[in-house]
């Protein structure tokens, strides 16, 4: 039952008052009751039966989006890198960048490769024969003389320094014990001596052959001493070839030279009862 709020009439259905004619509003339809919770209404009919027959439809509660909290995504978990794992991707990548610029900046003459070190023992330059520059002293010579040729000879000590087989230092007799010096004008290091142990010189006399170095003594063993006190013992063969012996690098200015052991005279008409040499070698630096 509705009345006009302006007079007070009674209204019914009327969208205006019979007693003062104000136009009265329209109320809307009373709205229909709500679905109690959990139903759901469809919107056609041929869907009320359905619903109906399967029952209420379950909703799921939603999480209060203010008090629940949010879950983490789910994923691997990332391991931390090892830090000498950084350190050597460091050095490396310095390695190729700094090979790569020394490349790049290198002159073009600079070999690309490592050149390797030489593992050959040093060439021994400046080494040679010495004997030249050397003085030498006798104790004893014998008499100068003269070939079968008549050419005067001479038998002075240095006939062992030039160098010629057919001359000779030559004493009278057996000359072991002797001992024979030769000086350099400064301090050498040698490393080989050596001498030829007779006369090593041969002649013609008519028919016959003079063979010198079969006639004289020849020396059979030797030893060379040196400024240090060593002294080094040298055997010889009874050939006229240059015999030698390695002295190891010592340092000398004074070389001497002891004759130890001396053959007795040979047979034939070149037989001379005299101790020879014909040449000696000193090499070194």
């Amino acid at each position: 039952m509705r009345y006009c709020t302006q007079c007070g009439t009674r209204i019914e259905g009327r969208r205006t008052c019979s007693g003062c004619g104000t136009v009265i509003a329209v109320e809307p339809p009373p709205a229909p009751p709500l679905a109690a919770a959990g139903a759901r209404y469809p919107l056609y009919a041929d869907a009320v039966s359905d619903t109906a027959a399967r029952g209420p439809l379950a909703v799921s509660p939603q999480p209060d989006s203010l008090s629940a909290p949010i879950a983490p995504a789910r994923g691997r978990r990332r391991r931390p890198v090892p830090r000498l794992l950084l350190v050597l991707g460091c050095v490396l990548l310095a390695g190729v960048v700094g090979g790569g610029l020394w490349l790049t900046l290198r002159p073009s003459g600079t070999p690309s490769h490592t050149a390797l070190p030489d593992v050959r023992p040093p060439a021994q330059t400046g080494y040679g024969d010495l004997t030249g520059s050397a003085a030498v002293s006798a104790p004893a010579t014998d008499e100068p003389g003269v070939d079968t040729a008549g050419h005067p000879t001479s038998y002075d000590a240095d006939n062992m320094l030039d160098g010629d087989a057919g001359t000779a230092w030559r004493m009278a007799g057996d000359g072991a014990g002797t001992v024979l010096t030769f000086r350099f004008p400064e301090t050498v290091t040698l490393t080989e001596v050596g001498l030829v142990n007779g006369y090593a010189k041969t002649g013609q006399e008519g028919d016959r052959e003079l063979d010198w170095y079969r006639g004289n003594r020849r020396i059979l063993a030797v030893d060379w001493t040196f400024d240090d006190g060593t002294t080094i013992h040298q055997d010889l063969r009874e050939t006229r070839d240059l015999q030698t012996v390695p002295v190891a690098g010592l340092a000398t200015r004074t070389v001497q030279l002891r004759l130890v052991e001396v053959s007795e005279p040979g047979a034939g008409p070149a037989r001379r009862d005299k101790t020879s040499i014909s040449e000696v070698s000193l090499v070194g630096r």
